[in-house]
């Protein structure tokens, strides 16, 4: 088989993969590999950073199906970067990236997964498979937002991009070489930043986290930022995830103030994000508006990752390990829904999203507030306002005896 060599194999074409792409194409050859191409039948897409511009795919940015992997070929000296959604990462790592690495002789694996610990599963996997990832891996933590959106019957990419600080989690000193070279490479995309050390990286990588735990809040119940900041029992569950989350990074290392990090997050969400739905919720209403899409979100790097994380110290945060739970029931039924009958994927998640609305208060998303589809689900979704009532009462006994 004949193979197409680029300097960049950016794996996700997403949001955030495809704006890496836009932006990495400008000086290098780059191929982005993804489920469904972002760029329209004539291969062109609307990319709105500070003005708005029309970017076709050409000799220096192609697309790829995940299909058609075994097409590319990574340059000697090339960058991989990381920033798909896929839950299964060491999967990912192995049937992507390993082969791409095949007579290599250097090469640089960048991380952009959103979430708490992406890069250490894609670091155990290399390992197993005797590639050093003190000589490769870096991890990036992108600081601003991405969405996909309809203006005037055209779809619209729109991306800002504050700064990516880059770090790793292990053998932090071994591998500034590696970010340094990697930021050489982005430095047309954003202001890219190295953190200072091991714990500064930690900070800004739990910080990151923790404002995404409005995520499933706004996946489930269909919100946006600033319906959750209104609702009071969307406001109330928001407030104590994020303790919790603090709680979990600190005895983690991190070192965080709990009162900076709230303050930083409100002031975010304010002032940024306060009309956008989250990312979470945007993958769910891609799946319900096509249902042929499978429905994928990165909880198990959040939520769950905050519940894995702090049970390993001894502690379970009890609302991230809720909500990180009903999200992937959620998802399980979805894509089980969508293997018999696709229209009922689709039915069953709107009905869902306005049935747990109405349990909170807010007006129906989609004009389906009654549950009619029967899902294939782990089991009571439609219970979740009772399940949260019993979990509110021992949760806020669990405040009383930790203080927070």
């Amino acid at each position: 088989m004949i193979k197409e060599e680029f300097d960049i194999v950016v794996l996700g074409a997403g949001r955030i993969g495809t704006t890496l792409g836009i932006g990495l194409s400008k000086r290098y050859r780059v191929a982005l590999l993804g489920v469904a191409n972002p760029f329209n039948k004539n291969g062109e897409i609307i990319f709105e950073q500070k003005t708005k511009e029309k970017v076709f795919l050409n000799q220096n940015l192609k697309f790829f199906s995940e299909a058609k992997h075994k097409k590319i070929a990574l340059a000697d000296g090339g960058l991989i970067v990381l920033a798909t959604k896929t839950i299964d990462l060491s999967k990912v790592t192995e049937r992507y990236i390993l082969p791409l690495l095949f007579d290599r002789h250097s090469f640089l694996i960048l991380c952009v997964q959103n979430g708490v610990t992406p890069e250490l599963i894609v670091e155990e996997t290399l390992r197993k498979n005797k590639i050093n990832p003190d000589d490769c891996l870096v991890a990036g933590i992108i600081l601003g937002k991405a969405e996909f959106k309809k203006v005037r019957n055209e779809r619209v990419l729109s991306s800002k991009f504050d700064r990516i600080i880059l770090g790793a989690w292990n053998n932090f000193e071994k591998r500034i070489h590696l970010m340094r070279g990697t930021a050489r490479i982005l430095q047309d995309i954003t202001l890219i930043s190295i953190a200072g050390d091991k714990t500064e990286y930690l900070q800004a990588r739990f910080e990151k986290a923790i404002m995404n735990q409005a995520n499933s809040l706004s996946a489930i119940f269909g919100a946006k930022i600033g319906e959750i900041l209104e609702n009071p029992q969307l406001n109330e569950w928001l407030w104590n995830k994020i303790n919790e989350a603090i709680l979990v990074a600190n005895k983690n290392g991190a070192n965080l103030s709990g009162k900076k990090v709230k303050a930083a997050t409100l002031k975010v969400y304010e002032e940024l994000v306060y009309d956008h739905y989250t990312s979470m919720a945007q993958d769910i209403f891609s799946t319900l508006e096509t249902p042929r899409q499978p429905a994928t979100t990165e909880i198990d790097q959040l939520d769950l990752a905050f519940w894995k994380l702090g049970t390993s110290k001894g502690y379970a945060p009890p609302l991230n390990k809720f909500f990180g739970k009903y999200i992937k029931e959620f998802c399980f039924s979805l894509n089980n829904l969508r293997k018999t009958k696709i229209k009922d994927a689709s039915h069953f998640g709107k009905e869902l999203i306005d049935l747990n609305r109405k349990s909170v208060g807010l007006e129906p998303l989609f004009g389906q507030p009654e549950l009619t589809t029967q899902p294939s689900t782990l089991g009571g979704l439609a219970d979740l306002k009772q399940n949260l009532e019993k979990l509110q009462r021992q949760f806020k006994i669990h405040k009383k005896r930790t203080g927070f």
